[in-house]
């Protein structure tokens, strides 16, 4: 991201906004997401090819995240089947607006 300047990645709206586009060509450029998340932590063209890609440190970031994404999905299934439950407790309720 060239045309950014240090401050810009100081900025949240824009440290997330470009950090979720990253992420999101890292995801696409890989079969795995454990290599999606060291090239987002340790470099694209390190994991492109196979340089240092096990250093400590992204392997314990890569684990972090595959740990936190696995809480964060059940979580998010619970609260799915607990909006199915609400619908059909409110049927008139839209889960959406909090109508």
């Amino acid at each position: 991201f060239p045309e950014l300047t240090e401050e810009d990645f100081f900025n949240y709206r824009t440290n997330i906004y470009y950090g979720i586009r990253y992420l999101k060509y890292c995801i696409e450029s890989f079969d795995w997401y454990s290599q999606a998340v060291s090239a987002y932590n340790g470099g694209h063209y390190r994991v492109e090819n196979n340089e240092n890609v096990f250093e400590t440190a992204t392997y314990n970031y890569v684990s972090d995240v595959i740990e936190s994404y696995a809480v964060l999905d059940k979580e998010l299934l619970m609260f799915l089947k607990e909006e199915e439950w609400l619908k059909k407790e409110c049927p008139k309720r839209n889960s959406l607006t909090g109508n």
